[in-house]
C-alpha cells in the first residue's frame, strides 16, 4: 500500500455518473500484464476512481496516456524500460507494480526487472537497453538529454520516435507524481516496489 491514507477517496462504480461510467469503460484493463478493453465487471482501480473526481482533466489525459501505451511508436521493450525506470526513480509503487506485470507479459525476466532498479550502468544490458535507461536517467536528473545520448537514440529512432521519447518519460513521471502525491492506494498483493 502507498504509505498513509489516500488524500482523495476514489469513486466507486455506484458513485459514478453516466459520464464517469463512459470514461471508465473507455479505459484499458491490465489483466496480469495483458492489456485489454475494460468491461463493467472489472473493478474500478483506485487511480481511475480518484481521477474521475476531476472528469474534465481525466477525459483529456487518459486518451493521451492510452495513445502512448497502446499506439505509440517507441518499441514495446523500450517503452517498458522507460515505464519501469521512471517508476523506480519516482518511487511510484503503483506504476512500478503495474508495469512489472506488463513487462513480464512482454518477455522481461525477473533479472531484467531487477536490473532496471540498478540503472544503465548495471552489468548485463544490451547497448540498446542501456541507452534507453541512460536517456530516462538524464531527463529525470537534468530535465534534458545530453548530446551523446541523443545521438545514440537518433541512430535507432526516427523523428517521431525522438519526439515521443521525452513525452513518454514525462507522462509516466506525471502519473507517478499524481499517484504518490494523492497517496493512491494499490492492491498490496501486487508487491509495489518489491515486485520483480
Amino acid at each position: 500500500m502507498t504509505p498513509g491514507a489516500p488524500r482523495i477517496t476514489p469513486l466507486t462504480y455506484d458513485e459514478l455518473d453516466d459520464d464517469g461510467r463512459e470514461l471508465l469503460l473507455g479505459m484499458i484493463h491490465n489483466d496480469e500484464g495483458t492489456i485489454r478493453a475494460r468491461t463493467a465487471a472489472d473493478p474500478v482501480p483506485s487511480f481511475i476512481g480518484t481521477m474521475l473526481r476531476h472528469p474534465r482533466l481525466f477525459r483529456k489525459w487518459a486518451p493521451f496516456g492510452g495513445a502512448l501505451l497502446m499506439r505509440g511508436k517507441i518499441p514495446v521493450r523500450d517503452r517498458e524500460l522507460v515505464c519501469l525506470r521512471v517508476a523506480w526513480l519516482c518511487q511510484g509503487s503503483m506504476e512500478w507494480s503495474e508495469h512489472v506485470k506488463i513487462a513480464h507479459a512482454e518477455g522481461f525476466t525477473t533479472d531484467d526487472v531487477e536490473r532496471v532498479t540498478l540503472g544503465p550502468d548495471a552489468a548485463g544490458w544490451a547497448d540498446s537497453d542501456r541507452i534507453v535507461l541512460r536517456a530516462v536517467d538524464e531527463l529525470h536528473t537534468t530535465g534534458t538529454i545530453t548530446d551523446p545520448t541523443w545521438a545514440a537514440l537518433a541512430e535507432r529512432y526516427d523523428q517521431q520516435q525522438l519526439i515521443e521519447f521525452p513525452t513518454l518519460v514525462g507522462n509516466y513521471t506525471t502519473t507517478a507524481y499524481v499517484q504518490n502525491a494523492l497517496r493512491v492506494q494499490f492492491d498490496s498483493r501486487t508487491g509495489g516496489l518489491a515486485a520483480r
